[in-house]
C-alpha cells in the first residue's frame, strides 16, 4: 500500500499464507501477487485477477550463514519444490520467485547460484514474463563487484527475454507491537508445516 500511494510505481505482493481478506485487499494495490503454495493458487488465483499470477519456487539450493533463515533448508514451508507439478501450472503464471539467499556477500556463489537456475528452470522462465530472484543480495556490502553482478543479471535477463526483480533490502523493526497470528494453510513437505500469517522467520527472528 506504501508503495502505491506513496512512490507510484510497481508493487508485488507476496505472502507464505494469504487470507482471503489478505487478497481482497493487496488486489487494490499490487500489480503482481506472488503464492507460495499450489493450494494457495489454485484457492485465490481467480480472486486475485486481473492481477498478474506468480509462484514462489524453492529451487533446494540456498546461501545462508544461519539455518532458521536458509529458505531452502529442509522442510522448508516456503515454495514449490516440484518441478513437474510447477509445470502443470504454467498456463495461470507470469512469473516465478525464487527466494533462496540470506545475507550473500560471495559474487562467486551468486553466480554459480544463478547459473542453476537457469540449468534447471530455464524452460519454464523463457515461457513467463518475468522473475524475482528475492532478496537476502548483499550486493550493497563495501567492496562488493557491483558492475559483475548488474552484467550476471543482464545477461540472464537477456538470455531468456524476461524482466528480473530484486527485493531491495533489509529492514527489523523491534519492540514496538503485539504479534497475533493465525493459520491460514498447512503444506506437506515430509511432514505437515502450520502456515501462519505473519513472517517471523524472515524479520523478527527475535519472536520465536
Amino acid at each position: 500500500r506504501l508503495g502505491f500511494e506513496k512512490f507510484g510505481k510497481e508493487t508485488h505482493a507476496y505472502c507464505v499464507g494469504f487470507s482471503q481478506e489478505d487478497i481482497l485487499a493487496v488486489t487494490q494495490y499490487a500489480d503482481k501477487i506472488i503464492f507460495n503454495s499450489i493450494s494457495q493458487l489454485e484457492r485465490f488465483r481467480e480472486l486475485a485477477q486481473p492481477r498478474k499470477i506468480g509462484l514462489r519456487v524453492n529451487p533446494q539450493i540456498s546461501y545462508s550463514h544461519f539455518d532458521l533463515a536458509d529458505p531452502d533448508r529442509k522442510n522448508s514451508r516456503l515454495g514449490v519444490t516440484d518441478k513437474r507439478t510447477l509445470a502443470q501450472y504454467l498456463p495461470f503464471l507470469s512469473g516465478l520467485m525464487f527466494h533462496y539467499n540470506c545475507e550473500n556477500d560471495e559474487f562467486a556463489a551468486f553466480s554459480a547460484q544463478l547459473d542453476t537456475i537457469a540449468d534447471t528452470y530455464g524452460d519454464l522462465i523463457k515461457q513467463l514474463e518475468w522473475i524475482s530472484l528475492g532478496g537476502g543480495h548483499y550486493f550493497t556490502k563495501e567492496g562488493y563487484p557491483v558492475e559483475k553482478f548488474s552484467k550476471k543479471l543482464a545477461e540472464f535477463a537477456n538470455a531468456f527475454g524476461i524482466q528480473v526483480y530484486l527485493e531491495p533490502g533489509e529492514s527489523a523493526i523491534t519492540g514496538c507491537a503485539q504479534l497475533v497470528t493465525r493459520v491460514v494453510d498447512i503444506v506437506r513437505n515430509e511432514m505437515d508445516i502450520a502456515i501462519v500469517d505473519a513472517s517471523v522467520e524472515a524479520h523478527m527472528l527475535e519472536l520465536l
